[in-house]
């Protein structure tokens, strides 16, 4: 049970750091409200999960062994949270809001696609999960238990990226950011180019 406890704590701290993800819920939450926040929410979960699968058998190995599909992952993931942050900043210059820019106003099966191309996309999530595995497998002693930690991680997936959708799309964080919304759409360009710089930059 340790091992799954550890698990679930290294996961809990990976998902409620600050990044582009966490970033691009509380925006489009405070932006478009509850509904889209939550279909965008959707798709990072299933873009967590889908590295969660893979790495657990065994991609995340794969691409530390294969430098030239780990470099196009991540040149692919670089590329989009760089053109979030363009667009973020160029809604700055403009005078309106990212809401305009099409990952804010798809709705449906889009925005869910936009979620989950954002985690897709960054190859640091099927690391975090393989480190995550990692440190709980040892001490497993049956392969349920694995479905355990992967059912515990999907509730807190949905409580976290679920929390932000309801928490900022109260009628009180969507006045504030009427307030604030240059800054905001400013942090947003800010966290996705240095993430996408960082990216690029990875050795």
């Amino acid at each position: 049970m340790n091992g799954i406890w550890l698990a679930w704590a290294a996961y809990l701290l990976l998902i409620v750091s600050p990044g582009p993800s966490n970033m691009a819920i509380a925006l489009l939450a405070m932006q478009r409200g509850r509904r889209q926040a939550a279909i965008f929410a959707a798709g990072v979960i299933t873009g967590s999960f889908s590295w969660a699968l893979l790495s657990a058998g065994g991609l995340a190995n794969v691409l530390l062994e294969h430098d030239t599909l780990l470099l196009l992952l991540r040149y692919l993931g670089a590329a989009y949270l760089l053109w979030l942050s363009a667009r973020a900043t160029r809604s700055l210059w403009r005078g309106t809001d990212v809401a305009s820019a099409p990952i804010m106003a798809d709705a449906g099966w889009r925005l869910y696609g936009r979620g989950l191309l954002m985690h897709l996309t960054n190859p640091k999530a099927g690391f975090g999960w393989l480190a995550i595995l990692t440190l709980a497998l040892p001490s497993l002693t049956a392969p349920s238990q694995l479905l355990v930690v992967l059912l515990g991680c999907a509730l807190l997936a949905i409580g976290v990226f679920g929390g932000y959708a309801l928490l900022f799309s109260r009628p009180q964080a969507q006045a504030a950011y009427q307030c604030w919304r240059r800054s905001c759409d400013g942090a947003l360009a800010l966290v996705c180019g240095l993430a996408g710089i960082k990216l690029l930059l990875a050795r």
